[in-house]
């Protein structure tokens, strides 16, 4: 009879509902995650060369560094990416890849620290990095990735892209480092 017209009618409806979530917004509301969060590179630290990752390649040098880097997720969703590669440029020249993990993102501030390998491709651009690092308060680098993978509770989520500059910290010319003195007279037999 009737209820069961009802029931039928509510189930189809949050059936659609659940449909467009998960075909829709949900992309929708990651892809935004992407664009709006905030993200702000705490520290990089070069561990080394890593010879064995790049042999055979045309890459000019591999690093293993260790990132912190904080990622603001402004949405409601947590969202787990799967690894990806993000191209980091400096005034417009690409000069590196840096591979990264799986990593989970929740809503709210996420800290990630991540020993990651960096595949510099333009070791000249990567020197002018360098200069300016060292010279200037902040320097803005562009990081994009684009493909990216993951899911979001039940959500499947594909082809998400990165494009974002982002600001790291530099050295000032080191004027905000001052050296400390040490004076300390030594005389032996006293």
């Amino acid at each position: 009879g009737c209820g069961s017209c009802v029931f039928f009618g509510c189930t189809a409806l949050v059936a659609t509902v659940a449909l467009l979530f998960t075909f829709i917004l949900g992309p929708m509301l990651a892809q935004g995650m992407l664009d709006e969060g905030a993200v702000d590179v705490e520290s990089v630290i070069f561990l080394g060369v890593n010879e064995t990752a790049c042999a055979g390649s045309a890459a000019n040098i591999c690093l293993d560094a260790m990132v912190a880097f904080n990622v603001q997720n402004p949405s409601f969703l947590g969202v787990k990416l799967d690894e990806f590669t993000v191209s980091v440029y400096h005034e417009g020249s690409k000069f590196a890849s840096i591979g990264m993990p799986d990593m989970s993102l929740d809503t709210g501030e996420n800290s990630v620290n991540e020993t990651v390998l960096i595949v510099v491709t333009d070791l000249a651009a990567f020197d002018r990095l360098g200069s300016v690092v060292v010279n200037e308060p902040s320097v803005a680098i562009t990081a994009k990735a684009a493909g990216l993978e993951g899911k979001s509770w039940w959500i499947s989520l594909k082809d998400l892209e990165f494009d974002r500059e982002i600001s790291i910290g530099g050295f000032n010319g080191f004027q905000d480092y001052q050296p400390r003195l040490l004076n300390a007279n030594f005389r032996p037999g006293q």
